[in-house]
């Protein structure tokens, strides 16, 4: 390993926007039965700087609460398709 990699740590984040969290909703007939306020509070949750496993199983569970899943998704394939519009991204921290 080059010495000066030793030095460096990576890190993965992950970002959901909440547009795209909206759209996944709209697009999978989701959220139909949740008002506005609830809606922004689940929104309000991709506002982290990393969007961990346990957020994106809180997010479908506030979802599944307020909805009628289509025919053959289950909770997990719930998980999934939030996980599927996040973006990932890794960063190098230099480590002294």
């Amino acid at each position: 390993m080059d010495e000066t990699m030793e030095k460096v740590k990576f890190i993965e984040r992950r970002l959901l926007f909440a547009d795209d969290l909206k759209n996944l909703c709209r697009d999978k007939k989701l959220y139909m039965m949740g008002d506005e306020e609830c809606l922004g509070k689940m929104l309000d949750k991709c506002k982290k700087s990393n969007i961990t496993t346990e957020d994106i199983i809180e997010i479908a569970k506030d979802i599944h609460i307020y909805s009628r899943l289509p025919e053959g998704m289950e909770f997990t394939d719930l998980c999934s398709e939030i996980a599927g519009i996040s973006h990932s991204f890794f960063e190098r921290i230099i480590i002294d």
